[in-house]
């Protein structure tokens, strides 16, 4: 089983993923992943490679909660504009920073791709990452129309890896 301590409002929460199971576990009323289906590649790494494409909401939330656990390396921002993910990068002492998500997909020691890039962009970039055999996990929405949605699941389930969509605040007790 692989814990993820992530860091949200605050609070640390942990899940647990076991592969070839569907759930994400960890107290309820703190449970901010949710599962679209089940992952068959195994990380083979003692940490895992994350890569975030998006350095504003990713950079701010996403990477400080990857790198509260031990056993995750944030190994590359990933944004539109080559200084923001420069900038990022340095801030939150991350090894590698580029303006072409085809580039991060490249990376040997990336194994999961984190996509908080904006909604019209989480079709193009999940599928390259699912064609590259990477692990997603996708900020909602996850895409712009049921169709994409359901291209984006079919090619998860078909390569075998784990893919998740992020309900970043699903239970942060304001909304």
């Amino acid at each position: 089983a692989l814990t993820l301590r992530c860091i949200d409002s605050g609070a640390t929460m942990s899940y647990t993923f076991r592969h070839h199971q569907r759930d994400i576990a960890g107290p309820a009323a703190d449970r901010r992943l949710v599962v679209i289906g089940t992952g068959r590649k195994e990380m083979t790494r003692q940490r895992i490679g994350v890569g975030v494409i998006g350095a504003g909401f990713g950079a701010n939330v996403q990477v400080p909660g990857f790198k509260s656990n031990p056993d995750v390396e944030v190994v590359a921002i990933c944004s539109g504009r080559q200084e923001k993910a420069e900038a990022a990068a340095q801030k939150l002492g991350v090894a590698h920073a580029c303006s072409d998500y085809h580039e991060l997909l490249k990376l040997e020691d990336l194994d999961l791709v984190s996509e908080v890039a904006p909604p019209y962009l989480h079709y193009p970039m999940v599928m390259a990452a699912l064609d590259a055999g990477k692990h997603v996990l996708c900020e909602k929405p996850m895409a712009l129309n049921v169709q994409q949605a359901r291209e984006m699941y079919q090619r998860a389930e078909q390569t075998g890896v784990v893919h998740m969509i992020d309900h970043e605040f699903r239970f942060v007790p304001a909304r």
